[in-house]
């Protein structure tokens, strides 16, 4: 059989997970003309403040759903609070999901998006002095990610490798995105790879960006997707569907 490229296995997989997920109306309210409290675990990133609009304009309300987040350092952390019912829904990367899919656990995927920019939603970044030019440069040097074998360092392996270096030859250190500013600036690590708004913030300190790896590696593929339990799609397909509703139009509208 031919074996499936790094681009195409994500691909393939995240639209496959994709599937139990939908952008059409909900059928009806999340409580059945009440009020139903959901906790939705999120990252510290742009698109959390995205959903704190959406709560803002009434858009989760008018689904019946009273939500209340809380903030994990990524979706690979936040599927077993998700998988116990601790949290309804959260967010995180096709990647988690596909390993937790790959240990046996029904995660299911409500909604996904995908940004198709020739510069990306995260970028890896790196000090003004370090000689770190290109994505092959990256070889034999120390590079932060929020969570290791997830998203971050499958990207950046990739991009390496097209460029001409060996992606086995990267190191990577697990840090929270807060942190990654003060490890590059102090030279705990050489680069790191994060997303809005560290991203901004870490280039206005005159830190060059070195490769936007989800462009490099697999431009347009789903770089983040919310996530249930398949319990929870199973028992309460209402509630699912007011939530699926209730993002997507968040989304949209910020």
């Amino acid at each position: 059989m031919k074996k499936m490229t790094f681009t195409a296995l994500v691909l393939a997989s995240a639209l496959a997970m994709s599937a139990c997920g939908s952008s059409e109306p909900a059928k009806g309210t999340a409580g059945g003309g009440g009020t139903t409290e959901v906790t939705v675990g999120t990252l510290p990133i742009l698109p959390t403040a995205a959903i704190m609009l959406g709560m803002d304009k009434g858009f989760f309300a008018k689904e019946g759903l009273d939500v209340k987040l809380e903030t994990g350092q990524g979706g690979a952390a936040l599927v077993p609070a998700v998988m116990s019912g601790q949290m309804q829904f959260a967010t995180g990367n096709p990647i988690s999901l596909l390993q937790a899919r790959d240990k046996g656990l029904d995660v299911r995927v409500v909604s996904s998006y995908t940004y198709d920019t020739d510069k990306g939603v995260h970028a890896v970044l790196t000090r003004p002095d370090s000689g770190i030019k290109t994505a092959k440069d990256l070889v034999g040097k120390k590079v932060a990610v929020n969570t290791l074998k997830s998203m971050g360092d499958l990207l950046i392996m990739d991009a390496v490798k097209k460029d001409g270096g060996d992606p086995k030859a990267v190191s990577f250190v697990e840090l929270p995105y807060p942190n990654m500013e003060a490890a590059l600036k102090s030279g705990q690590v050489d680069a790191v790879w994060t997303p809005e708004p560290f991203m901004t913030i870490i280039r206005k300190a005159d830190n060059p960006v070195v490769t936007y790896p989800g462009v490099a590696s697999v431009k347009g593929h789903p770089t983040m997707v919310y996530f249930a339990s398949g319990t929870l799609v199973k028992s309460k397909p209402e509630l699912v569907s007011a939530m699926a509703k209730a993002i997507n139009v968040t989304m949209d509208y910020a």
